[in-house]
């Protein structure tokens, strides 16, 4: 439903999120097929029990999150704030959650990092610039943290593929850094382009309205003016 105090970037952003969250079924179910294909089909050491788990949370939640949509959409003074609220608090759980796929799917090592990657660029189109920066910096951050605990031994480290690379530091920092620098590439890039999109988007907007306004009487000096 369309608000009239919308900007352009707020109603790309309501419309953006009922597709979040049909993306976020897919990954729940993901995460329970790739559970059971890994262990039952190639036979990888996994704690199968924790990921499962995960998987069935992400639907809960992103069952919860659906309602909420639902509700906001059937309410037309809802204010973009809670809409870019709403996106936030949902981006923030579902970093939380690959931090611990991470974790349970082999740590450092895990190729489920590369997942962040993949979620950066929707993270940089849905919120204020300013804010997804800080959400593309918590990215390296869960990750060195879940490193650093279990090179430390502070978390018991799942060895899927029986290797110690976790306990290499200059593993450990060649992934980091790797991970870190492909992060923020991925973000200065998807903002840039949104930031051009957005423009053109304001520019055709302007146009709209100067042309409403000059239809709408046929009082020369008002149109003139």
């Amino acid at each position: 439903m369309e608000r009239q105090d919308e900007t352009l970037a707020g109603q790309e952003l309501v419309s953006s999120l009922s597709w979040l969250i049909n993306l976020r079924w897919l990954a729940g179910l993901g995460v329970l097929f790739a559970t059971w294909f890994c262990s039952s089909v190639l036979d990888l050491e996994i704690l199968t029990s924790p990921l499962y788990a995960l998987g069935v949370a992400v639907l809960a939640y992103n069952g919860l999150y659906w309602w909420a949509l639902q509700r906001f959409d059937a309410e037309p003074s809802t204010p973009i704030v809670t809409y870019q609220w709403f996106a936030r608090v949902q981006i923030g759980l579902d970093w939380v959650a690959m931090a611990l796929l991470i974790h349970w799917s082999g740590g450092i090592e895990s190729p489920a990092i590369f997942f962040y990657l993949f979620y950066i660029p929707i993270a940089s189109l849905l919120l204020p610039h300013d804010r997804a920066f800080l959400y593309v910096t918590l990215a390296p951050i869960l990750v060195g943290g879940i490193a650093l605990l279990e090179y430390h031994g502070v978390l018991t480290h799942v060895n899927v593929f029986e290797s110690d690379l976790y306990q290499e530091p200059i593993f450990i920092a060649g992934v980091l850094i790797f991970f870190t620098s492909a992060a923020y590439v991925m973000a200065y890039i998807s903002m840039t382009v949104s930031r051009r999109l957005r423009r053109r988007e304001d520019e055709l907007a302007g146009l709209y309205r100067s042309m409403q306004a000059t239809t709408s009487t046929l009082d020369t000096p008002e149109v003139l003016n």
